[in-house]
């Protein structure tokens, strides 16, 4: 098999499924989410800073699905209402 195959045969299993990634506006969340959005995975990303909607707009680029949430999770009040709230997509299949 062929390796631009496999990257295919990936995204193809990855469709639809969906990747949390929080610190997701600069560093090592922003890679990851990139590194998810190639392998084809839809993302709900959140950081606490108002950067995420432009790094959103760089993963949608990956033709995925992004959620982008500006809320800081150590707040455990704001965790909890992300995670309860309309903008977690609960229909899909999370990645753990």
């Amino acid at each position: 098999m062929a390796y631009t195959d496999t990257i295919q045969q990936t995204k193809q299993n990855n469709a639809g499924r969906l990747a949390m990634v929080t610190g997701a506006s600069t560093g090592i969340g922003y890679e990851l989410a990139i590194c998810c959005a190639k392998d084809g995975f839809n993302l709900l990303v959140v950081a606490d800073e108002a950067r995420i909607n432009e790094a959103a707009q760089q993963f949608r680029n990956y033709g995925v699905e992004v959620t982008a949430v500006q809320a800081d999770l150590g707040d455990d009040r704001r965790c909890q209402q992300v995670s309860c709230s309309r903008e977690w997509p609960a229909r899909r299949r999370i990645v753990g």
